[in-house]
């Protein structure tokens, strides 16, 4: 590329802007007649001469045809205030093979007093430790109340304070329009898949309830974020709304780093068990209503301890406490609240409502309490799965053979 040339339109077009008092042109409202030298300058480069390029994101790509590229020279000139700079800085993007980007999976419901690495690839940092970019920028802006309105979540009404950070390499970097459509690339997908699961692995931390707030990609080089012409930001959709007050808790860093690896360490069967048995904690932790709160839990116990079809009471109960803990007592206390948390369930399918208390084995207690300790039961027995590596061959596991 003609580096001069490309110079001169970008200064010629900066002069047009500037003589006749307007801003600088925005990505928002392009003022096209202001990048048009620019945009016949680009034209006349071999590297342009198809109509430009696309900005890969491992995803999916971003435009960065010849009008858009002519809008971000006159932009970056401005703000570098040179003419000269943004026109090697495309230069520069146009020899570029490959780069290495983030993808980020905000956060809330947790707490952490400095970043944790999870796996080798992902960490668990605060927002404010990440490199800046427009959409984190939007992430950390207190929202108005017309802006909540369009939120997808409450968690987004005040900005989060931590997010789950992926590494990721994107090759190549730009896809020329003349060689056709571009090869899929789905980097980014499954690196937010794996996001998704670690999320769910936290749950078992406490537990406690990591929320998703939002998720964005940005690259590493700020050189090449500027490239980004759109900033985009995605958010799955939740079958259960987060309610607004849910209280933040801290991490135990060791734990989550021990569930994490052990976890992505489990084989196939055991991973799929242990992550719906996870899903369905996640979905306990996040429900208000009680005998709610006792079917999730119960069908998450049901992942990691039940097989094959009857009544799964006795089984389950009798499971669960013999894989959590040597202790006799412990143990006959472990049964009984399972027992009364598959009490709450019966209660709530079969007449709509669970009763405020319940009979734990001796003794009655409030319902509220019974789902939580029934909780941190689910949550123990998930971590002692993935510290076993695996599901145990229950044929031998209940004939007292470990």
């Amino acid at each position: 590329m003609n580096v001069e040339v490309i110079a001169a339109a970008v200064d010629e077009g900066l002069k047009q802007a500037r003589r006749v008092g307007a801003d600088t042109p925005t990505l928002t409202f392009p003022r096209p007649e202001f990048s048009a030298p620019v945009e016949e300058a680009l034209k006349s480069q071999e590297e342009f001469s198809h109509g430009g390029f696309l900005l890969n994101l491992g995803g999916g790509y971003c435009g960065f045809q010849t009008g858009l590229v002519a809008q971000v020279l006159i932009q970056l000139a401005e703000e570098l205030g040179s003419a000269r700079s943004a026109a090697d800085w495309l230069d520069r993007l146009l020899h570029v093979e490959r780069a290495d980007g983030l993808g980020i999976l905000a956060l809330w419901g947790l707490k952490i007093a400095r970043g944790i690495r999870l796996t080798g690839d992902v960490e668990l940092k605060l927002i404010k430790d990440i490199p800046d970019s427009r959409t984190k920028q939007w992430v950390m802006k207190p929202k108005d109340i017309n802006e909540q309105i369009l939120m997808p979540t409450p968690a987004l009404y005040e900005p989060p304070e931590l997010a789950l950070v992926g590494r990721l390499t994107i090759t190549p970097l730009l896809h020329n329009l003349r060689d056709g459509d571009p090869p899929r690339d789905e980097v980014q997908v499954k690196l937010r898949d794996r996001l998704d699961d670690i999320l769910l692995c936290l749950t078992a931390v406490g537990p406690c309830t990591p929320i998703q707030a939002v998720y964005w990609f940005q690259f590493e080089d700020k050189e090449i974020e500027r490239a980004r012409v759109f900033g985009a930001r995605m958010h799955h959709h939740s079958e259960i709304t987060p309610h607004p007050g849910l209280e933040a808790r801290e991490l135990d860093a060791d734990k989550a780093q021990a569930v994490v690896g052990g976890y992505f360490s489990l084989g196939d069967d055991s991973r799929r068990k242990v992550r719906n048995a996870l899903d369905r904690l996640h979905r306990t932790m996040l429900r208000t209503n009680i005998g709610d709160q006792a079917v999730e839990l119960s069908t998450s116990l049901e992942s990691l301890v039940a097989t094959g079809a009857g009544e799964n009471t006795f089984k389950v109960a009798l499971r669960s406490a013999l894989l959590l803990d040597p202790d006799e007592q412990t143990r006959l206390d472990c049964r009984s609240l399972v027992k009364a948390v598959y009490n709450l369930r019966s209660k709530q399918l079969h007449s709509g409502r669970a009763p405020d208390s319940i009979r734990v084995g001796e003794k009655r207690r409030q319902s509220a309490e019974v789902v939580l300790d029934g909780a941190r039961i689910c949550a123990a027995l998930i971590c002692r799965v993935i510290e076993l590596r695996g599901i145990p061959d229950w044929s031998r596991f209940d004939l007292g053979i470990r």
